[in-house]
């Protein structure tokens, strides 16, 4: 029997009198998709293993995709507040320090270190391939790293190092030494 449906994007459907079947069979039994994956039913164990499979894809209708919408936006505006706060760091500015910080005390490079982190965490949720990966990390690593320093040289000897904040790299370079 030929279906004349028109299929998701991504090539996958689901005959109308097979939907819910497996969620039915879920409540029926009381366990789990997991434990349903070693069912001794062969059918039931493909549709445990389809539904987790299903549950690692983006979906169409908010799941994953919004998700991941709404984390992209948080990394953009977190990573936008510590690429500024970087700079004044690496500057030594301390009045813009102030506005960063709280009212108790200027943003520190413990602030900043704390941030990167969080910045990794959020990052590491996100679908981001290997190399997109790679150069974002090698874009906030080897300033931060710079950035450390010369603001820890800031706080200790009282300079005003005015230089940095910034790099520039050739993304070529880096490029040909990943694929190596």
């Amino acid at each position: 029997m030929k279906y004349d449906i028109k299929k998701a994007k991504s090539g996958i459907h689901i005959k109308p009198e097979n939907k819910g079947k497996f969620t039915e069979t879920k409540k029926r039994t009381g366990k789990s998709t997991e434990e349903l994956t070693h069912s001794k039913n062969p059918l039931t164990r493909k549709r445990a293993i389809f539904a987790q499979n299903a549950k690692k894809w983006k979906h169409q209708q908010g799941g994953k995709l919004e998700e991941q919408k709404k984390l992209k936006i948080e990394y953009d505006n977190l990573k936008k507040f510590y690429l500024e706060a970087r700079e004044a760091i690496g500057k030594n500015d301390t009045e813009k320090l102030k506005t960063l910080g709280n009212f108790a005390k200027p943003y520190s490079s413990n602030d900043l270190t704390r941030d990167y982190n969080t910045l990794q965490s959020i990052r590491k949720k996100l679908d981001f391939s290997p190399i997109e990966n790679f150069l974002e990390e090698f874009s906030l690593t080897i300033p931060h790293a710079g950035q450390q320093i010369r603001g820890t040289v800031n706080e200790i000897t009282g300079l005003h190092l005015k230089e940095g904040g910034k790099i520039n790299y050739d993304i070529s370079k880096i490029l040909d030494l990943w694929k190596k």
